[in-house]
């Protein structure tokens, strides 16, 4: 299972788990249609997202972080970590899986790690770079910041209280052919 891919240094990557082991595992390709894999030998959980920065690679998972220079050979830090990273303003930022909280991270390096930020209010879920700043979104709320040091949150509760958000159910669709009925999901408001 690939979580994350980018473009970086002339080449993609790839991040993720393997189906039957969860071992965090690593597809390299110059062209994006031949790949290279590696698996991280670490007991760490999956691999959720990878960012280039400051001539190194660095990928997250829940509870580490892997940083490497040619994204062959990875070093594996129990630092960081996160659902989320990018690179941006010569940092990396990274978002933690919180239930109830964002919490917010960065760093120079990969390895060592400043937390920004750990009451924005919902949980994150994304994170990215451009126009100049970080954006972070996730339950519900988005939050903002030019430096990766100071977050404002900018959407909190995307849908006013007279509106309710689309919930997509699965309904049956016949088939001209004959053949058995397909399932898809559609908006239901």
């Amino acid at each position: 299972v690939l979580n994350d891919v980018i473009f970086a240094n002339n080449q993609f990557v790839a991040v993720g788990q393997t189906s039957a082991t969860y071992q965090p595992v690593v597809l390299l390709s110059s062209d994006g249609t031949t790949w290279n894999s590696q698996i991280i030998p670490t007991n760490y959980v999956p691999l959720h997202a990878v960012a280039y920065g400051n001539g190194i690679y660095v990928a997250v998972s829940d509870t580490s972080t892997l940083v490497s220079t040619d994204a062959t050979d990875w070093t594996v830090h129990s630092t960081g970590g996160g659902v989320d990273v990018a690179f941006g303003n010569g940092l990396f930022a990274a978002i933690k899986r919180n239930v109830t909280k964002g919490l917010v991270q960065t760093s120079v390096n990969g390895v060592d790690w400043v937390v920004q930020r750990s009451d924005i209010i919902q949980a994150l879920n994304r994170l990215t770079y451009g126009n100049d700043r970080f954006v972070a979104v996730g339950n519900n709320v988005a939050a903002e910041s030019p430096d990766g040091v100071t977050w404002n949150d900018v959407y909190k509760n995307p849908f006013p209280a007279s509106a309710h958000p689309p919930v997509f159910r699965r309904r049956a669709l016949p088939r001209t052919d004959g053949g058995p009925r397909r399932r898809e999901s559609v908006p239901h408001f």
